[in-house]
């Protein structure tokens, strides 16, 4: 059986691979990633200065989007949100790109939040411009979520939310191809407001010094500290669900192809599980049935009683082998432990201004 994990040049990248050959090549990788920095800050200062159009709609629009690639928690912010333009008493609908999404398929990030939202109202364009005004003509939306935004700037916004793992902060202090940054630290200081997640999984102590360093990089920004709390563990392709108290003590394999597979290893062993294994494949990759045989082999080999997944994982499985341990998935939302009134009164600001804009 081939072993499942993520590709070579991710784990490079990220630091993960040690030795004089992964270090030279994170030093061949230097130079392209000092480029990569330097027409990422250009584009900004384009854009700053009228070069580049941002394009305002009669709508007022809130992004969010990190720092990094890899998984950062943008979805279950988006949920959360969502919720809270609803409260509001307001029509969110939500702007996608369709990121590593074949044409004509939902993406992840969108069923996932299909799943979890009802009445959800998204609009999947790869120009955000011409979707944004799709959203208004077609959902009659009073309010744009712009998911995976922060670098997107042709779209104007009212309100800019980031969010920033506690656990990998700042992408290893380089930008692509040599860390895993999408610009230089300080584009923070465009942020409205910074939501650090999964915080419960670092020590206070370091805990500390992210947040001291966020308030260097981005004095004016409010910054949030949140986690991201199990709620349900449901049965792949069916409507059983078991009480979290289920996994205590249990013997059970992961499967994911997320961004942060560590975090999702340690959110199954809070929960009391036993981890005798995990396939981390890379973010976005499909289940194919070949992935899934081979999981369930593993599985089986280490004796578990289970394989657990994530929620955006579960719909890419395809198929399931004869006699294998049975599937869940784990679902995941958003608490968010301070900061939570002044982030819904940055809301409430931006939905007014940018109803007053339009």
């Amino acid at each position: 059986m081939r072993e499942l994990r993520e590709p070579y040049a991710v784990r490079l990248v990220r630091g993960d691979l040690t030795g004089v050959v992964p270090a030279l090549l994170r030093l061949l990788l230097a130079p392209p990633s000092w480029v990569f920095a330097a027409a990422a800050e250009v584009r900004v200062a384009l854009f700053r200065i009228g070069v580049f159009t941002s394009h305002r709609v009669p709508c007022p629009v809130v992004s969010v989007g990190n720092l990094t690639v890899g998984g950062t928690g943008k979805t279950p912010l988006v949920e959360w949100v969502v919720r809270e333009i609803r409260l509001f008493g307001l029509n969110p609908v939500v702007l996608s790109r369709g990121y590593r999404a074949a044409p004509g398929e939902t993406p992840d990030e969108i069923r996932t939040l299909a799943e979890n939202l009802s009445s959800f109202r998204y609009v999947v364009d790869p120009d955000r411009v011409r979707g944004a005004l799709t959203a208004i003509e077609r959902h009659y939306a009073e309010a744009l979520v712009l998911d995976d935004g922060f670098q997107h700037l042709r779209l104007a916004r009212q309100l800019d939310l980031v969010t920033v793992d506690a656990t990998a902060p700042f992408g290893g202090g380089h930008c692509l191809p040599r860390g895993m940054l999408r610009e230089p630290v300080r584009g923070l200081r465009r942020a409205h407001a910074v939501i650090l997640t999964r915080t419960d999984q670092v020590p206070p102590d370091r805990l500390v010094r992210i947040r001291n360093r966020l308030r260097r990089v981005a004095p004016r920004a409010v910054v949030c500290t949140s986690v991201h709390r199990p709620r349900g563990l449901h049965a792949l392709g069916g409507e059983e669900t078991e009480d979290l108290r289920w996994l205590e003590g249990r013997r059970v394999y992961l499967a994911c192809a997320i961004g942060n597979p560590w975090s999702f290893e340690t959110t199954v062993r809070r929960l009391g599980a036993v981890v005798a294994g995990c396939a981390r494949l890379p973010d976005h990759h499909p289940f194919g049935e070949e992935e899934t045989e081979a999981i369930l082999a593993a599985a089986r080999e280490a004796g578990a009683e289970a394989v657990i997944t994530t929620q955006k994982d579960a719909a890419r499985w395809n198929g399931k082998a004869a006699g294998g341990p049975p599937l869940y998935w784990l679902g995941i939302g958003l608490e968010i432990l301070s900061g939570r009134e002044e982030l819904r009164g940055l809301i409430r600001s931006a939905l007014k201004g940018g109803s007053k804009a339009g």
